[in-house]
C-alpha cells in the first residue's frame, strides 16, 4: 500500500469522526482489519480484540494498543 492511499484512509478516518473517541475507535477497527486480513500478521494471531471486548481489560481503562493473541502460546499476548 503506497503512503498515498494510507494517508487518504486515515485522513478520512480522521474527518469522519465526530470527536476523539470516534477517531480512536475507527483507528482500532482499521488496524484491527489489518492484522486480520494482511497474509503476514494475520496467520500470527488466533485472535485480534479491540479493547472493549479484551478479556484480559478487567474494568481497567484504554491504553491506545489493540491486543492480540499470538498462535505461539495461548497465554502470551501481543502488545
Amino acid at each position: 500500500m503506497s503512503e498515498k492511499c494510507i494517508g487518504a484512509i486515515l485522513d478520512r478516518l480522521y474527518y469522519e469522526a465526530d470527536n476523539p473517541r470516534d477517531k480512536g475507535t475507527a483507528f482500532e477497527r482499521l488496524v484491527q482489519a489489518f492484522l486480520q486480513e494482511d497474509p503476514v500478521f494475520a496467520e500470527r494471531f488466533d485472535e485480534v480484540w479491540m479493547w472493549s471486548q479484551w478479556p484480559g481489560r478487567h474494568g481497567r481503562p484504554p491504553p491506545s494498543a489493540l491486543r492480540g493473541r499470538r498462535t505461539v502460546s495461548a497465554d502470551d499476548h501481543w502488545r
